[in-house]
């Protein structure tokens, strides 16, 4: 092999990897599409369970959270667990000053939306002020809304995997046509 082969053959291998890192990156993408709706269906079913601690078994707010964090998936398990454990040894903080404390730490690497984060510290601010009929009814509020940006995920969805897939390859070929 001469010199011009092997510069060639470098070449060839870098544009292939140039193409396949933008083209796994538009698949990571596509995937945080997929998580993000998979934790909102969660937070979903886990609002559900808590609506239903609250309304039929009349369970006091940290015990709730702690048979919620229980029945979690791993994402929401710790978020339950820290909230309901400091809760119990509060001394002057609130469920508030918690929440919204664990919100920012557990959830900052999560899928989850700046939308579906909002929601959650609002329904953090509002939630352990009032009575059951208060609870519940915020409880309510928030699957509402949530069930609304879930619908609109949903739809969305296929279509905006399928755009970072090809934005992800796209950008490795123009990569390497700009380089070469």
């Amino acid at each position: 092999m001469n010199l011009e082969q092997i510069c060639f053959t470098i070449k060839i291998g870098a544009a292939v990897l140039v193409i396949a890192g933008c083209t796994g990156v538009g698949f990571y993408q596509s995937g945080l599409v997929s998580q993000r709706i998979r934790e909102d269906r969660e937070f979903y079913r886990i609002m559900t369970l808590l609506y239903g601690e609250i309304e039929y078994a009349a369970t006091p707010l940290p015990q709730a959270l702690k048979k919620i964090a229980a029945r979690s998936g791993q994402t929401f398990k710790l978020f339950f667990e820290t909230v309901a454990g400091q809760l119990e040894n509060a001394g002057e903080k609130t469920l508030r000053e918690i929440w919204l404390a664990q919100v920012q730490y557990c959830f900052a690497d999560s899928a989850m939306g700046a939308a579906e984060r909002e929601i959650l510290l609002d329904f953090g601010k509002n939630m352990g002020y009032g009575d059951k009929k208060m609870q519940l009814s915020t409880i309510a509020l928030y699957m509402d809304n949530l069930e609304t940006i879930l619908k609109g995920l949903e739809e969305n969805a296929a279509s905006k995997k399928k755009l970072y897939r090809c934005i992800g390859i796209f950008a490795g070929i123009l990569s390497v046509v700009l380089l070469v």
